[in-house]
């Protein structure tokens, strides 16, 4: 893409569209986790989430999160809509079994 951008800026070149074609395709999605049970967050459990790439929105230590009550939000990327669903239960499902560790 920088490359793209210097091509232009420099050269006056465009991409070719073929080039451009050939990305594959990717999917983002997100999804809020919520609490599948009332517990307060430890300072652990906000450091995974922080230095976790596709945790968002995260929880301060020592809050308490109650039942139902959105915990984050996590993101993932795939190429196509499937994978991305797949992913996001993944994602979904290793954040909840951290928070059963608390």
């Amino acid at each position: 893409m920088i490359g793209a951008h210097l091509d232009a800026c420099l050269h006056g070149e465009l991409p070719h569209t073929h080039t451009a074609m050939k990305r594959p395709p990717r999917r983002v999605g997100q999804r809020v986790v919520f609490a599948p049970k009332r517990f307060t967050v430890t300072p652990e459990f906000s450091d995974f989430c922080f230095n976790d790439s596709a945790c968002h929105d995260v929880p301060l230590p020592h809050a308490r999160i109650e039942q139902g009550m959105p915990v984050c939000t996590i993101s993932a990327v795939a190429p196509t809509l499937e994978r991305l669903r797949d992913a996001l239960k993944c994602e979904h499902a290793r954040l909840l079994q951290r928070t059963e560790t608390i």
